[in-house]
C-alpha cells in the first residue's frame, strides 16, 4: 500500500515537519509517484517509523535509533536497550526520591502554616548541617543566606534549606553572632549519593521543641526567640542547649518580604 506524507502524520499524529524531518535524517525513504510527482511511503515505513517513535518514547535519540536499525545486530539492539534501561531506572528513582522531598516540603511548610505561634514537641529527621559563615546584628534581615553560598551548593539542591543556629548562652550576654549554615536531609544524601563537604555536622534524629513563626526581616533575633526561651527555662532541666532555626519558606509582597522560620530546640 503507497501512503502520502499527510497519511502517515495523521496515522501517528504527528506533523508533516517531523515526517519530513525523520526523512531528512535517513530515517524514512521516499519514492516519488510516476503519475503527479508526490513523495510517497509504502508499509515498510509505517513499520519503521512506528518503532522510531516508540524508541523515541523511550527515551532514544534519532541517531541512537538509526544506530539500531542499521547494525541489523540483536547482540547490539540488546545492548541498547539495556543501558536505557539503566538510564530509566536512575531516572525513574530521581524522581521517586524529588516526589518524597516535595510530598515533605508541603507536609512541613502545612503543619508549619497551621502552627504560627504555637510551641509543638516533636520528631525530626536526621540532617547534615554545612556551616557557612558567622554573622552579627540584631535584625533577621541579617542573617539571611548569602546569594554566593546558595550558588555554591546548587550541586545539592533541591533538598537544602538555609539554616541557622545560636544558643541561650549566647542570647543571655546580648551576643548577636549567628552561625549560618545549610540543612539536607540524611535521607536525601543517601538516597542521591550527594557528596557534601567535609566541615558538616551531622545531627541525628531526635526529639525537639519547636516553634514556628512568620515574620519579615526587621523583626530581632531575641525578640523572636522569646517565647521558646521562656517554655525551656519552665519546663526543661537545662538551658544549656542550642537553637536552630530552619528557613522554610518565604514570601515576597510589594513592602516586605515574610518568611517562615522553625525554631528547634533539641530536648
Amino acid at each position: 500500500m503507497k501512503y502520502k506524507i499527510s497519511d502517515l502524520a495523521k496515522i501517528f499524529d504527528v506533523t508533516t515537519e517531523t515526517i519530513r524531518h525523520y526523512e531528512s535524517k535517513g530515517l524514512l525513504q521516499s519514492f516519488r509517484d510516476e503519475n503527479n510527482n508526490y513523495r510517497l511511503f509504502d508499509d515498510w515505513d509505517i513499520f519503521d517509523l512506528s518503532d522510531y517513535l516508540n524508541l523515541k518514547k523511550c527515551g532514544f535519540t534519532l541517531l541512537e535509533s538509526k544506530l539500531i536499525f542499521e547494525s541489523n545486530s540483536s547482540e547490539i539492539l540488546t545492548d541498547k536497550l539495556n543501558n536505557k534501561m539503566q538510564e530509566l531506572s536512575q531516572t525513574i528513582h530521581e524522581k521517586t526520591v524529588l516526589l518524597d522531598w516535595l510530598h515533605y516540603r508541603r507536609k512541613t511548610i502545612k503543619h508549619a502554616s497551621l502552627n504560627i505561634g504555637q510551641i509543638i514537641v516533636d520528631d525530626l529527621p536526621a540532617i547534615f548541617i554545612i556551616p557557612t559563615s558567622l554573622s552579627t546584628g540584631d535584625k533577621l534581615g541579617e542573617y539571611q543566606p548569602e546569594i554566593s553560598t546558595m550558588i555554591n551548593y546548587e550541586s545539592l539542591s533541591p533538598f537544602i534549606m538555609p539554616i541557622l543556629k545560636t544558643n541561650f548562652e549566647r542570647i543571655q550576654k546580648n551576643d548577636n553572632t549567628i552561625e549560618r549554615g545549610i540543612a539536607i536531609q540524611q535521607k536525601y544524601v543517601e538516597a542521591m549519593r550527594l557528596k557534601i563537604p567535609e566541615n558538616a555536622f551531622f545531627i541525628p534524629q531526635q526529639t525537639y521543641v519547636t516553634y514556628t513563626i512568620e515574620t519579615n526581616s526587621t523583626d530581632s533575633i531575641p525578640y523572636l526567640l522569646e517565647p521558646l526561651i521562656n517554655y525551656s527555662q519552665k519546663n526543661m532541666s537545662t538551658t544549656n542547649f542550642e537553637i536552630y532555626g530552619c528557613f522554610l519558606a518565604r514570601f515576597r509582597s510589594d513592602t516586605e518580604h515574610l518568611r517562615i522560620i522553625q525554631f528547634m530546640l533539641p530536648v
